[in-house]
């Protein structure tokens, strides 16, 4: 049994846990990159400086622009009725109310602001739809957007955009009980039964792209259907308030175990197994656009082609080709 403080589980403690674990991961986790400034994306949604702004910007960076970002990575569930196209790009630029984006958006807002930052990137509004040079070209580049992000926040238990991820899932199974210190000291004590659960059904990890957003991104706040956990490079999967969950995350492989391949890119044998781990995973998974299946893994192919000095060729590489096609 894990006793358990009721105030814990308030939204004001986690978004409060939140900043914490980005700033300790930035001063403290040697084996993480740190918290730069990297180029913004062709385009980001501007939160404003105001943390009761009640609009949003679709913003157009400039050559150069640099600012820290947040990325989201959520499950579409079926044609969107807000995207970026050619014909609403300057509405948006203009300006968008908040009450009129899906929830799943305007929850990473609220999160994306809890955290002190200002750009959100999102692929349905920081993406032009309707134009397939855009398009091209901005999925081309989604693996460093995933990468050069401040932190990613996964929306996994949500099954489209509609649904939101800031309400709570289930009930918190809590017994509570009186507690007398003395006769003028007294209290509530909380008690729940602790328990395993298993992420493989949250529909987030049954989608194609979202294994590539996942594992490049440095940093990623997991919104699952129990409670909020913090992933980074040092730390996996971890709550971010105290809890009595055993979690069992379905992500082995991450940007942090791509690094570490660098063991065993001295023999093609290991490569081979590394790889065909990684494919095994990502080849379970579905996509909605039978065409996507390599840009979706582009991104993480990039990385070990810059690990293993070798060329990557549809879905094989260059040195190890004979024995992956056999």
């Amino acid at each position: 049994m894990n006793v358990i403080r009721l105030e814990d589980l308030s939204w004001k403690s986690i978004f409060n846990s939140m900043a914490a674990w980005l700033h300790d991961c930035d001063k403290a986790h040697m084996g993480c990159p740190r918290v730069d400034e990297p180029a913004l994306p062709t385009r980001v949604l501007d939160l404003g400086e105001s943390d009761t702004c009640e609009k949003i910007k679709l913003h157009i960076s400039v050559p150069l622009q640099h600012g820290r970002y947040v990325a989201l990575s959520y499950c579409w569930g079926g044609p969107q009725q807000m995207t970026t196209t050619t014909t609403t790009i300057d509405s948006m630029i203009a300006g968008i109310a908040l009450n009129s984006v899906p929830k799943t958006i305007r929850d990473a807002i609220q999160v994306t602001k809890k955290l002190g930052i200002r750009y959100l990137w999102i692929d349905s509004l920081c993406i032009i739809q309707d134009a397939g040079y855009d398009k091209l070209s901005e999925i081309a580049s989604m693996g460093d957007i995933y990468k050069n992000s401040t932190v990613t926040i996964a929306a996994s238990s949500t099954e489209s955009v509609f649904e939101g991820f800031l309400d709570d899932k289930i009930p918190w199974d809590i017994c509570r009980l009186p507690l007398y210190l003395d006769e003028d000291s007294s209290g509530t004590i909380h008690f729940a039964q602790q328990t395993k659960w298993s992420a493989r059904d949250q529909r987030l990890f049954t989608r194609g792209w979202a294994f590539q957003e996942f594992m490049l991104s440095p940093r990623v706040i997991l919104f699952d259907d129990v409670q909020p956990t913090w992933h980074c490079y040092s730390e996996s999967f971890r709550a971010l308030v105290p809890g009595y969950i055993d979690y069992n995350h379905p992500e082995k492989l991450t940007f942090g175990s791509i690094l570490e391949s660098r063991r065993h890119s001295t023999y093609k044998g290991g490569r081979s197994r590394l790889w065909a781990t990684l494919i095994n995973e990502y080849s379970s998974r579905d996509l909605t656009f039978f065409e996507d299946r390599l840009p979706a893994i582009s991104g993480i192919a990039m990385e070990f082609s810059l690990l293993w000095e070798d060329d990557y060729i549809a879905g094989y590489w260059k040195s190890d080709l004979p024995l992956q096609l056999a």
